[in-house]
């Protein structure tokens, strides 16, 4: 296949999408660069092909 690569988010709850502070955490560790710039790279090196929300019906865990 042309495309190899794959991420994952996992919420506990739908209202938690986009809830994180991306940009706050970001400026904790790095205080002196701007997000927008590593945004900005990330962006040109990659193509997003597809997004999708799933939910789960179920779950099954190791006691």
């Amino acid at each position: 296949m042309e495309y190899n690569f794959v991420t994952v988010d996992y919420f506990k709850d739908f209202p938690k999408i986009g809830a994180a502070n991306m940009f706050g955490a970001f400026e904790k560790v790095h205080p002196d660069k701007d997000p927008m710039d590593l945004i900005n790279a990330i962006g040109e090196t990659r193509h997003n092909v597809k997004a999708e929300l799933w939910r789960a019906a179920d779950s099954v865990w190791k006691q």
